[in-house]
């Protein structure tokens, strides 16, 4: 995205995935990051708004898992809950 936009993607650090003790925390580092892929898509929504064509082509960031990005995380959420009982 960001090179279609013409910046360099290479000045910027890669992201970590955060280690956790334990498997609750992990399913709790994964719903925060979970959560953020299904709030990208309303960035998306947002942003393809108001810009249009001026993003067409840079939206992968913020496009999560395109159309199936809501499927998975109820996915996601009915694991959490089991997980829960």
């Amino acid at each position: 995205d960001l090179a279609r936009l013409g910046r360099d993607a290479g000045r910027l650090e890669p992201a970590r995935v955060p280690r956790t003790a334990d498997l609750a925390a992990g399913l709790g580092a994964l719903y925060v990051i979970e959560g953020s892929v299904l709030g990208g898509r309303v960035i998306l929504d947002a942003l393809s708004g108001r810009l249009g064509d001026e993003i067409a082509g840079a939206t992968a960031f913020f496009g999560g898992r395109g159309p199936r990005t809501g499927l998975l995380w109820q996915a996601f959420r009915a694991s959490l809950d089991r997980f829960g009982e």
